[in-house]
């Protein structure tokens, strides 16, 4: 993969983040507190969901087979990393409530695996 592609993939994976980033925020109340059957349907609607990431990235940069692992492995690992960086340093990104950040974390965590299985199947 070239450094331009490497480095697209590693802006998309900063976006991608943010969006969940901004989804844990905004609409985490509804999801991680309380209410198991809303979480399951969000953890099983993010299988899918990362898979159309990772079709993004592949129409965006037109990456081949080869170059589509390179850049999945550049944008969940750079999405771990912020998960890490924010649950450690910025949990209030997430939200103000503990459940939230913590589940809404998770679930950040969760999408960027989803992704990873993706890779292969596209």
């Amino acid at each position: 993969m070239n450094t331009r592609k490497l480095l697209l993939s590693l802006l998309l994976g900063i976006v991608f983040w943010l969006l969940a980033a901004l989804f844990v925020r905004y609409a985490g109340r509804y999801f991680f507190t309380g209410h198991p059957v809303r979480l399951l349907v969000l953890f099983a609607a993010t299988l899918p969901l990362s898979g159309l990431f990772i079709l993004i990235a592949k129409g965006l940069l037109r990456l081949s087979p080869p170059e589509l692992y390179d850049s999945a492995v550049v944008m969940t690992g750079i999405a771990t990393l912020l998960d890490g960086l924010a649950l450690t340093f910025r949990q209030s990104l997430y939200g103000e409530s503990s459940g939230v950040v913590l589940l809404g974390a998770a679930w950040i965590l969760w999408g960027g695996a989803a992704a990873w299985r993706w890779r292969m199947a596209c």
